[in-house]
């Protein structure tokens, strides 16, 4: 039985590809529902699912168009530099993502570093 907290963001879930079966596989693995329609500081960019406490998000693929790929490029920058990490739908791997939101988060709100990541650096 999946955790009722899903059950909104399941209900709600808009077309993007990837994002259906990310997020079924994410209920299979048990992680926390996230924070859905969650938006980043006074600019209120947008991620479709956001876990704030391990700074981990899935964003919407771009409209085709220049413009909207800009915008894309902006979000994703504005959430790099207050130190999340966020992808697409088929940009996340359900298993990469589910091993970064069952990791403790540190003190200060940004995930916790597994020793392999550490080395890999």
């Amino acid at each position: 039985m999946r955790d009722p907290a899903w059950d909104e963001v399941v209900d709600y879930l808009v077309e993007e590809p990837g994002l259906a079966e990310l997020v079924e596989a994410l209920v299979r693995s048990a992680v926390p529902a996230p924070e859905a329609g969650f938006e980043l500081g006074e600019a209120a960019w947008p991620a479709e699912l956001a876990w704030p406490a391990h700074r981990v998000g899935v964003v919407l693929a771009p409209e085709e168009d220049e413009a909207a790929r800009a915008e894309a490029r902006d979000r994703d920058s504005a959430y790099a530099a207050a130190g999340w990490t966020v992808r697409t739908a088929v940009e996340w791997d359900a298993g990469e993502l589910a091993a970064a939101l069952t990791r403790i988060p540190e003190a200060d709100g940004r995930p916790a570093a597994n020793d392999d990541e550490e080395q890999d650096r």
